[in-house]
């Protein structure tokens, strides 16, 4: 009876465990559009927190996003894309505008939920870059990119008695925003 017992509790343990991990990075599922690769995330939220509060101060945020494939296993990807989008928020319409960087194309009067979409589906990987046979994983980064003060300008204005009273006096500022998601194993070869 004992026996039983530890085996149900570690059963137990073990999935509670197993439950946290997956919570705790969520999964991104390829889907093939034309002659690339996207990704579907509808548990990837980065518009929360400190970034929201800053929109809704009226700063903009920049993230950066990076999609790789990576072969089953391996450490170096096969592919990868990066992109940098900064989001802003209209103060009267209460809506969320989005620009893609690289390409300078926009949108406008977003909710929360379309716009963190409209990133993702702006992030892609060409289907011509990965072997069509190979197993493939693909892992999706996206974080905050940090504010426009240098540190050089942090370090000086810290050298006066305002500044010092300024660091010592400050409350502590999170770090920003980072999260990573990966998707399960997949080919090219599948979508057809």
């Amino acid at each position: 009876m004992p026996n039983r017992l530890r085996q149900f509790l570690l059963i137990a343990l073990l999935g509670i465990l197993f439950a946290e991990a997956v919570a705790q990075s969520p999964l991104i599922k390829p889907e093939r559009k034309g002659d690339s690769i996207h990704i579907i995330a509808p548990g990837v939220h980065f518009l929360t927190g400190q970034a929201l509060q800053k929109l809704q101060n009226g700063s903009s945020v920049t993230y950066a996003m990076t999609l790789a494939a990576f072969a089953e296993n391996a450490r170096k990807p096969v592919t990868i894309t990066r992109e940098i989008f900064t989001v802003s928020y209209d103060l009267w319409e209460e809506k969320y505008s989005v620009m893609q960087n690289r390409s300078g194309q926009s949108i406008s009067r977003l909710s929360i939920p379309a716009a963190e979409s409209w990133c993702l589906e702006n992030i892609a990987i060409p289907v011509r870059a990965i072997p069509e046979r190979l197993s493939l994983v693909l892992k999706f980064d996206c974080s905050e990119q940090g504010s426009s003060e240098s540190a050089e300008a942090q370090e000086h204005s810290s050298l006066t008695l305002a500044g010092l009273i300024d660091v010592f006096g400050r409350k502590k500022v999170d770090a920003p925003f980072h999260m990573e998601a990966a998707s399960g194993l997949f080919r090219i070869a599948d979508f057809r």
